[in-house]
């Protein structure tokens, strides 16, 4: 049964979800709540371990809005400070980031300030251009160039988890061959370095891309991981407090225990 299949169905069984990862805040300036809001209806949902990973710093012109460099270390580090006294749950401090080689040293500079990094690749460069998963249609030389770049960001050792890897499908009805080929490439380098995938809920919230329902997950990446049995993680992507843990994240994790896919329910390095 795919996951489509398994909405249409609109039931589920009852499921314990006790950490999600990959979140936002109002800094990244297309999501609301502070980290505080959040945690707080974390605690409520009964979360154990609650991060948020908003987009960190990155000054490519391309790239959405997101925080600067000086609100991460004068806002979102000092928002995690009115949490500090929560006994119930554990609280994370993150990123999510794309990988340029050029900010390589910032990262690093960062990741002392953090508990963890998500690579979420939405930007690469093409022949000195950016390509956005967002706004262009990718070819198979993109599809490449990605593959290229997310392994390449993967091999520094910075990246604790690997993001919605299917994204760069964002705007493509049809999958080709290579692409398929890159992607499963991406999910066995994954598996060989023990780096947990995600499955992120956020796309079911979003339209179709022609016949496809829903951008992602898409149902060809979920085979290559139940083919590879990779380690994954179940993300809200919650960027409206509504989105923690809702519908959608019961039914994605009802469908993945159903189906036999390796679920970590918690990511003990982080």
């Amino acid at each position: 049964m795919t996951l489509e299949e398994y909405i249409e169905l609109g039931k589920f069984h009852k499921v314990n979800i006790i950490s999600s990862y990959h979140n936002h805040n109002y800094l990244c300036c297309h999501a609301e709540g502070s980290v505080k809001d959040y945690i707080d209806i974390a605690r409520n949902k009964g979360y154990k371990v609650f991060g948020i990973s908003d987009h960190g710093p990155l000054e490519i012109k391309e790239s959405k809005p997101r925080m600067s460099e000086e609100e991460f270390f004068t806002n979102y580090l000092k928002q995690f400070e009115e949490v500090e006294t929560y006994s119930d749950i554990k609280v994370k401090k993150g990123l999510e980031l794309e990988y340029f080689k050029d900010y390589l040293d910032d990262f690093i500079r960062y990741k002392k300030y953090v508990d963890y990094f998500v690579l979420g690749q939405h930007i690469f460069y093409r022949d000195g251009k950016i390509r956005s998963v967002h706004y262009n249609v990718m070819d198979d030389e993109d599809i490449a160039l990605y593959e290229k770049n997310v392994i390449e960001a993967l091999e520094t050792g910075i990246f604790d988890i690997l993001a919605h890897p299917e994204i760069v499908f964002h705007n493509t009805e049809v999958i080709s061959p290579r692409g398929l080929e890159c992607l499963e490439n991406i999910v066995k380098y994954c598996v060989k370095k023990d780096i947990p995938l995600e499955v992120n809920v956020n796309g079911l919230r979003r339209g179709p891309i022609g016949q496809v329902k829903h951008r992602y997950p898409r149902q060809e990446y979920l085979d290559i991981l139940k083919k590879h049995n990779a380690k994954i993680i179940v993300s809200d992507d919650a960027h409206s407090l509504d989105a923690i843990q809702d519908e959608m994240t019961k039914i994605t994790y009802s469908y993945l225990e159903d189906e036999g896919y390796n679920i970590l329910y918690e990511i003990g390095k982080i």
